[in-house]
């Protein structure tokens, strides 16, 4: 009976723990780039702020109080948004050399794939079609 208890205990732990999973794993989940990145974290966003004034508020909090919590509530929530980019991956992997320019090529035409499907569903063409896909891979490169 024991064993069972702390198999469910575990199991509630975990559920928990992926349900709280930050937005930018959840984007990294989904594989997502482009507008649609954009979008997801905006209303990820938005959450998160809601969630955590309603937090702040059930204790009671004011002041500098409330504007630490849901400064840290939030990034906690929203997670790091470097670890979405080429340059924020690699980062973390502590890529260098020839590992990094074989991940940085790589991820580049991950992300060209995924700017290129994302800009034919908003049907854009011609030079708004250029136009999203310098920024959408820009983006999802991360900063020069």
């Amino acid at each position: 009976m024991r064993c069972f208890a702390i198999a469910v205990s575990l199991c509630v732990f975990s559920a928990s723990a992926l349900a709280n999973a930050s937005c930018t794993t959840k984007a990294a989940e989904k594989k997502l780039a482009g507008a649609a990145l954009t979008s997801f974290m905006t209303k990820c966003e938005q959450d998160a702020a809601a969630a955590c004034t309603a937090d702040g508020k059930s204790q009671k909090l004011a002041g500098a109080a409330l504007d630490s919590h849901m400064k840290k509530c939030i990034a906690d929530a929203v997670g790091n948004k470097a670890s979405l980019t080429c340059k924020g991956q690699a980062g973390e992997k502590k890529l260098a050399g020839a590992a990094l320019n074989s991940f940085m090529k790589k991820c580049e035409q991950d992300a060209a794939a995924a700017c290129d499907a994302d800009g034919k569903s908003q049907k854009l063409a011609g030079a708004a079609l250029d136009s999203h896909m310098k920024k959408c891979i820009a983006d999802a490169v991360g900063g020069k």
